[in-house]
């Protein structure tokens, strides 16, 4: 969620202080009211400041704020505020998810090393072969994050190997092949694991709030 070319961000510096979180987002509703309109409530910005969870960074609430006050045309909900913060997260999560994929398959194991081809000396015996040259070394599949492996099993309705089952049938993960509805499988696919998603982010969210 990046700022908007051209155009400063008041929020940043803001968010790039020294003060506790909790008075950054105080500060923060204060000078959005004041963006959007003659009216100021201290308290419905004490209470902002108690609702929006802490565990966000001073960056993504900075985008988010600057996003809201160049976009709104009236006072947005926390909800509103939160959606591009979220939005961004799913978006890096997704494209992880993917490349991780093309590495390691819809089975999530480790990449083998790649070789050139064996070659003989000069003079060498039918069978004697020198081996190729390492093209690229042997890749460990990473540890799936949590957040991620959460809305795989969500997704797949079981395990982490399930969600990615369902997602080995997305144009991105497989060869192009002939039949069937690829844009339909692409775009269900693709709203299934993002509602898993977001339902383990706001779960997150929730019980950052609880502690």
């Amino acid at each position: 969620m990046a700022t908007t070319s051209g155009t400063a961000n008041p929020f940043s510096i803001l968010f790039s202080g020294s003060k506790p979180r909790q008075k950054q987002l105080e500060l923060a509703t204060l000078m959005l009211q004041e963006t959007l309109g003659p009216t100021k409530n201290e308290t419905q910005a004490k209470l902002w400041a108690q609702l929006l969870p802490s565990c966000l960074t001073g960056s993504q609430y900075a985008q988010a704020f600057h996003h809201a006050a160049l976009t709104v045309r009236a006072w947005p909900s926390i909800p509103d505020l939160l959606e591009p913060i979220l939005e961004a997260e799913y978006a890096d999560d997704w494209r992880w998810l993917m490349r991780g994929i093309e590495r390691h398959g819809t089975r999530w194991v480790d990449r083998e090393a790649v070789y050139g081809e064996r070659w003989r000396k000069p003079g060498a015996g039918i069978d004697e072969w020198e081996p190729g040259k390492l093209v690229e070394e042997s890749e460990a599949a990473p540890v799936i994050p949590a957040r991620i492996a959460d809305a795989l099993r969500i997704a797949g309705g079981g395990t982490v190997l399930d969600g990615l089952a369902l997602i080995a049938n997305h144009p991105a993960a497989h060869p192009p092949r002939f039949g069937g509805d690829q844009l339909r499988e692409k775009f269900q696919i693709e709203r299934e694991f993002k509602a898993a998603w977001m339902a383990v982010r706001k779960r997150e969210l929730r019980e950052v709030r609880l502690e």
